[in-house]
Order: C-alpha cells, then structure tokens, then sequence
C-alpha cells in the first residue's frame, strides 16, 4: 500500500489559525530540518493588509508540534525562549495522484 502524500504549505500559501483567527501568508523558507520549516511569513489583517513580519513555522510531525505548542506555553514568560504567540494544527489536502 502507497504512503498518503500530502501537500504541504509553501511559499504563496495563506493559513488561517482556527483558535486566534489571525492569518498568515508564508513568504521565504528561512530553513528546515528533522523538525520542519520556517518561513519568513506575515500576518494579515481583515483586509488582507500586512500587520506584521513573523517567523512561521510548519511541520508535518503532530507529536513534535504538539510537544513544542506545549513548552511554548510553559515557557512564555522566560526571556530564553523565542515567544510563541500562536499554535495552531493544520488539515493538509491530499495531493493529486495520491491514490487515497
């Protein structure tokens, strides 16, 4: 049985975060590795304006997400730690010729 592809979001794509409403339209991939990728990315308002430059971060991993959605929250107050202001999980579409 063929492994599910999925399409992942890239640069041009939009992604709307179901618990704060923000959006957010990924720019540059900045890096990426074991744990996924980071995109320059920036959030836009109702209008579909730009408010602000962020650093996005995506991956397909639930657990590792979940892990670091986790200790973003624990840790939001130390001065250490990059500032998680959103976390959010995505559906991802088939992609074409999946088979599924």
């Amino acid at each position: 049985m063929a492994a599910k592809k999925r399409s992942v979001p890239g640069p041009g794509s939009r992604l709307t975060s179901p618990v704060t409403d923000i959006t957010y339209e990924l720019d540059e991939l900045l890096g990426e590795g074991g744990f996924g990728r980071a995109y320059r990315a920036y959030e836009l308002g109702r209008r579909g304006q730009v408010v602000d430059e962020v650093c996005l971060k995506t991956t397909p991993d639930q657990a590792s997400w979940h892990r670091e959605a986790y200790f973003g929250e624990l840790f939001h107050n130390s001065r250490r730690v990059i500032r998680l202001y959103d976390s959010f999980p995505i559906a991802l579409k088939r992609a074409a010729g999946s088979g599924m």
